[in-house]
C-alpha cells in the first residue's frame, strides 16, 4: 500500500509542479502582452506628439525667416527705422509685423510620459536615442534660445531707441540662431519619419 500512496503523491507533486508551472507561464504571457500594449501606446502618443511638434516648429520657422528678412529691411530702410526711433520704446511688433514669435510651444508629455514611468526601457537602444536627440533639441529651441530673444525685449538697454542698431544686431543673431535651430529640429523630425535602411 506503501508503494501505492508514493505513486500517488508523485503523480499529485508533478500535477502540482505543472500547474504552478502553467500559471506562472500564464502570468508572464500576460504581463508580457500588458507591456506591449503599454509600449505601443506609449510610441503611438509619441509619433502623435512629434507630429504636432513638426508642425509648430515648420510655422515657427516660416515666422521667424520672414522676421529676420524684416530685420535686413530695417537696416536698409530709413523710414522704417524712423518710424521705430519716433517711439518711446523698442516696438517689437515693427520687427515681427505684430505676429507673435511662438504662438505655441512643442510638447514633451508623451515623452515625459513614457520616461517616468518606465516604459521607454522596452524601446530599442536607437529609438531612445533619436528620441532624446530631438527633445533635447526642442528644449534648446523653446526653453534656450527663444526665451534668450523675450529676456532681450525686456532688457533697458533694448527699449532706449539710442541703441537702436546695437538691438536690431542682437535680434538679428538671435534669429538666425533660432532659425538655424529651427532647420536642425525639422531635420531630426524627418529623419525619425523616414524608413530605417
Amino acid at each position: 500500500m506503501s508503494g501505492l500512496s508514493f505513486g500517488k503523491y508523485t503523480k499529485d507533486a508533478v500535477l502540482i509542479v505543472f500547474s504552478i508551472l502553467l500559471a506562472l507561464m500564464i502570468d508572464k504571457s500576460v504581463e508580457s502582452w500588458q507591456t506591449r500594449k503599454r509600449k505601443n501606446s506609449a510610441k503611438e502618443a509619441i509619433q502623435l506628439e512629434l507630429r504636432r511638434n513638426e508642425e509648430i516648429v515648420k510655422a515657427m520657422h516660416e515666422t521667424h525667416l520672414a522676421i529676420l528678412k524684416r530685420i535686413d529691411d530695417l537696416f536698409v530702410n530709413d523710414s522704417l527705422r524712423k518710424a521705430l526711433r519716433g517711439n518711446a520704446y523698442f516696438d517689437f511688433g515693427t520687427m515681427t509685423d505684430k505676429k507673435s514669435i511662438a504662438p505655441e510651444f512643442a510638447s514633451n508629455t508623451a515623452w515625459e510620459t513614457a520616461r517616468t514611468t518606465g516604459i521607454i526601457t522596452e524601446f530599442e537602444y536607437s529609438e531612445i536615442e533619436s528620441l532624446t536627440r530631438i527633445y533635447a533639441q526642442q528644449d534648446i529651441v523653446f526653453k534656450g534660445t527663444l526665451m534668450s530673444i523675450v529676456d532681450v525685449l525686456f532688457q533697458r538697454e533694448t527699449n532706449d531707441m539710442k541703441n537702436l542698431d546695437a538691438t536690431l544686431v542682437q535680434f538679428k543673431l538671435r534669429f538666425e540662431e533660432i532659425s538655424a535651430q529651427e532647420a536642425t529640429l525639422l531635420w531630426l523630425y524627418e529623419g525619425r519619419r523616414s524608413p530605417k535602411p
